[in-house]
């Protein structure tokens, strides 16, 4: 009997801690950080059964540039039923500086403004000054994943390509079916720049 309430808690405790995780498909967590906002306007729901409403706006948002270089470790993308969600995620603590806005295209490559093929016919710039995937003092990369995100469980994300690491500015272009809202906010322990897309 014992045994079994036991079980039973360590269940429980497993459970609440997924449903904090950025990864997870609510589009708010307790840990997160008051940051620039788009406007509020409502989107059609995405893939997933019943309806949902998504809170956000198509005009460009932005935070400050942080004093010091934050480190990038990892990039993900991952499909909810109300939203896609984009993240980046960094070494330091801290609140990392981002512009975020739709670009037209063709798109180019930081630096060489060579092109750079994006699926989609429309494209979400997210630029991170003072941000890189290289770590300056141990002359070595902080971030060696992918580079071109090709989702398969999203509803509105087509491509995730970076397009630019260069002099501690950090750029990736997401190409999208169509314009359509998106939110950007701030998460911490470890520190999380999100970009939500309903």
């Amino acid at each position: 009997m014992r045994r079994a309430a036991f079980a039973l808690v360590l269940g429980l405790a497993a459970a609440v801690t997924a449903c904090g995780d950025d990864d997870s498909g609510s589009s708010s967590s307790s840990s997160t950080t008051a940051a620039s906002t788009p406007a509020s306007s409502s989107a059609p729901p995405s893939s997933g059964s019943g309806s949902c409403t998504f809170d956000g706006g198509t005009e460009p948002v932005s935070a400050p540039e942080p004093v010091e270089v934050m480190v990038l470790t990892d990039v993900r993308v991952a499909g909810h039923p109300c939203f896609d969600r984009v993240v980046f995620e960094f070494r330091e603590p801290g609140d990392p500086g981002f512009q975020v806005g739709y670009v037209p295209g063709p798109i180019v490559m930081d630096g060489s403004g060579d092109p750079v093929a994006v699926q989609g016919s429309t494209f979400l710039q997210i630029r991170m000054p003072s941000a890189s995937g290289f770590d300056f003092e141990t002359s070595s990369p902080s971030y060696n994943g992918p580079t071109d995100f090709t989702p398969s469980d999203t509803a509105q994300i087509r491509q995730v390509v970076r397009t630019g690491d260069f002099e501690a500015l950090l750029t990736w272009v997401v190409g999208l079916d169509e314009q359509r809202p998106f939110t950007v906010s701030v998460l911490h322990d470890p520190t999380r720049v999100v970009v939500d897309i309903g």
